[in-house]
């Protein structure tokens, strides 16, 4: 457990590379050594609904590389990250079925939120505050020791996921971290959410958005059983709650000033080619003479273009990170400086074609719908996280770039985590009395 969090304090920091597989080779020797329950895993495995697609699209990059990849060489080199990937969600899932004393659940999800919260701490503590010339929405957005603020932002929307789930495992009567009481928790999900919002990194606040809602959407199906007055009243909070999220981002991020007109110009990709030629052409002027939002500007346009790419090559061009640099170069040659295009399923999709695509959001669906199923029928707040967590960084890879690298090692592992603990932690008598 504690190369487990060591590992999660280490995966979002940069220049960290060699010790993050340095632990992850310790962590696996050790999961190993350790004896995990292989028969609960087999049985996980045959949960059609998540590994099925997870095998066919391992099975879709090894021929696509092969057949249809337009530079195989750096496909084969590129597909590492969907290889390591993979071996940390088994990891994740072994690790879950160790035997442990006392409750497996509560000692594994205390290793993720004091992760979490560490590298928060780090993070917010070890930035360049003391920067000249910076003003305080700057000083938030700039990156430190612990890294940039959309991999803080990510830590946090995890946090925010199991906290809510912890949460409403009180309400279920299935007790996770009871050593924490209902105040802690409370101050806890705060603290992850205010850290998150923080962050000023607008992705994040949609998964926050949408991890409140469907959390609010949870509480309101436990506590009150139909009643409309009920569902009125947390309808209400759950407004108020999101609204003052929302302004706190309005008030203390300028770049929503000049969103609009900003996307408007994405969308003129032939007239604009900043999003082409971002150093050498520059952002389109607005109508009031400031540049566009860069976010908003390019996010759109790459998104505009990555649609057609999709569309020009729908068996994809070969797993690679920069699959959208790769087709753009087809069209536009040297001109290209465009590497990803800051939308993790349209990368994908590019770099696998959609047979990949379509087999990757599968994946992700199956493994929602195991959370959500279990949580319906037995109240196992560890599926519902499952199923928040999922649903998060889904939400996370149509605006960003996540289907990558660290990213998506760290939730394969934390993924592979839930999934196991959903059935092999049998020391909660309140599950045993769901099961019997």
């Amino acid at each position: 457990m504690l190369l487990s969090a060591a590992l999660l304090v280490v995966w979002p920091m940069p220049g960290t590379i060699a010790a993050r597989y340095i632990i992850a080779v310790l962590l696996l020797a050790s999961v190993l050594a350790a004896r995990p329950n292989y028969s609960v895993v087999s049985r996980l495995t045959r949960n059609r609904a998540a590994f099925l697609p997870w095998l066919l699209l391992s099975l879709w990059i090894v021929v696509q590389i092969i057949f249809l990849a337009w530079d195989p060489r750096t496909s084969w080199h590129e597909s590492a990250q969907w290889w390591r990937s993979s071996l940390f969600f088994l990891t994740g899932m072994l690790a879950a079925t160790i035997p442990l004393s006392g409750k497996g659940r509560d000692r594994w999800l205390s290793v993720l939120l004091s992760s979490g919260f560490v590298y928060l701490l780090g993070y917010f503590l070890l930035k360049p505050w003391h920067a000249p010339d910076k003003t305080l929405d700057i000083l938030f957005m700039l990156s430190g020791v612990f890294g940039s603020r959309d991999l803080a932002s990510h830590v946090g929307c995890y946090l925010v996921a199991i906290l809510i789930g912890v949460s409403l495992s009180r309400l279920a009567g299935r007790t996770l971290l009871a050593y924490l009481n209902d105040k802690v928790v409370i101050a806890l999900l705060t603290v992850a959410i205010a850290a998150t919002v923080l962050t000023l990194t607008r992705n994040a606040l949609i998964v926050l958005l949408v991890l409140c809602g469907l959390g609010s959407i949870a509480y309101g199906r436990l506590r009150v059983q139909g009643r409309p007055a009920h569902w009125i009243g947390i309808l209400l909070l759950c407004a108020t709650v999101l609204g003052a999220a929302l302004a706190t981002s309005l008030l203390t991020d300028k770049r929503w000033a000049h969103f609009g007109e900003s996307v408007s110009a994405g969308w003129q990709t032939e007239r604009y080619t900043g999003w082409l030629e971002r150093h050498s052409v520059g952002l389109p002027k607005l109508s009031d003479g400031s540049e566009a939002d860069e976010s908003a500007y390019l996010r759109t346009a790459w998104a505009k273009e990555m649609v057609r790419e999709l569309a020009l090559h729908p068996l994809g061009v070969g797993y690679n990170r920069n699959a959208f640099r790769t087709a753009l170069r087809a069209r536009f040659g040297n001109r290209t400086e465009v590497a990803h295009g800051h939308a993790g399923f349209l990368d994908f999709g590019i770099g696998t074609g959609l047979p990949g695509l379509a087999l990757i959001i599968a994946f992700f669906v199956g493994l929602q719908a195991t959370g959500l199923r279990q949580w319906r029928t037995q109240r196992d707040a560890v599926s519902l996280i499952l199923f928040l967590m999922v649903t998060g960084f889904v939400v996370r890879s149509v605006v960003d770039s996540v289907l990558r690298d660290h990213m998506l090692e760290e939730f394969m592992f934390i993924v592979g985590l839930l999934l196991g603990l959903q059935r092999n932690d049998n020391d909660d008598p309140a599950v045993d009395q769901a099961k019997a």
